[in-house]
């Protein structure tokens, strides 16, 4: 199978489960699926992650949520990348999920924790010459704060949140510093 092909069949999945979880996540928490968001993050690996992969970045797309709702739900979509170290090479996770949010209201601050379901793969080493391509399913948690800012006609964000995989042997985990854009 070709490499680029077995990222695009569970990438698929994943951007078709995260617009299913934002259509009943709005009929459940009210307020406009309209709002989309992307961002862009550096990704900080930490405990025993931090043994594996360098510090990463990561993409991600948010569908759902209300800015004015108290409480909401979005479809989260992510692509977080990780150089290895120590053996391991190229550290790669494609994830999709769903948040919940809840907003402070007056100030633009909120929070978040959700769930998610990751294709992770990476390539470790086997041997003084030999490289082995490993993939698996993980599920993981996430959880966060941000603010959200508007200046003249755009409407951005600033979030931190704490990431951790359930990967076999010990949790991958993060804390990945997002800027991005809201629609």
């Amino acid at each position: 199978m070709h490499s680029s092909s077995r990222f695009l069949a569970p990438g698929v999945a994943a951007l078709a489960l995260m617009l299913g979880i934002a259509r009943p996540a709005h009929a459940q928490f009210g307020g406009s699926v309209d709002g989309m968001s992307v961002a862009l993050s550096t990704d900080l690996p930490t405990g025993t992650f931090a043994d594996k992969a360098a510090t990463g970045f990561g993409l991600t797309v948010r569908q759902g949520g209300s800015e004015t709702e108290r409480w909401s739900g979005r479809g989260v979509f992510g692509f977080d990348y990780f150089t290895g170290k120590n053996g391991y090479h190229d550290i790669q996770l494609i994830a999709a999920g769903f948040d919940f949010v809840h907003r402070t209201p007056g100030n633009g601050f909120y929070q978040f924790g959700g769930l998610s379901l990751s294709t992770t793969r990476f390539t470790q080493k086997s041997g003084p010459s030999t490289l082995v391509t490993q993939t698996e399913q993980d599920f993981g948690l996430t959880g966060g704060v941000g603010v959200n800012y508007e200046t003249s006609s755009v409407k951005w964000f600033l979030e931190f949140a704490a990431t951790t995989y359930f990967t076999r042997g010990d949790n991958s985990a993060w804390f990945p510093v997002r800027v991005g854009l809201r629609f």
